[in-house]
């Protein structure tokens, strides 16, 4: 897993706007043949602190490995 968080601010008419940004890269290796089966990339960005952006990228990950996983 790579991880990178941010604060940014951007200005908008009149005001400048504060948020945060979490990306996060996953991959999945099948270690017997070495090699990844599935990557994944996931960045979502919030207004504010950084609140809850990295569990609910976890989520989300675990959500779609679930389904992959079951086919």
């Amino acid at each position: 897993i790579g991880s990178f968080y941010t604060h940014r601010t951007e200005y908008s008419p009149g005001h400048n706007v504060k948020y945060s940004v979490e990306r996060v890269r996953f991959d999945v290796y099948d270690l017997s043949k070495d090699n990844v089966v599935w990557s994944r990339i996931d960045e979502r960005a919030k207004v504010s602190k950084q609140g809850h952006l990295y569990e609910r990228i976890l989520k989300s990950f675990f959500a779609d490995y679930k389904k992959l996983a079951s086919k």
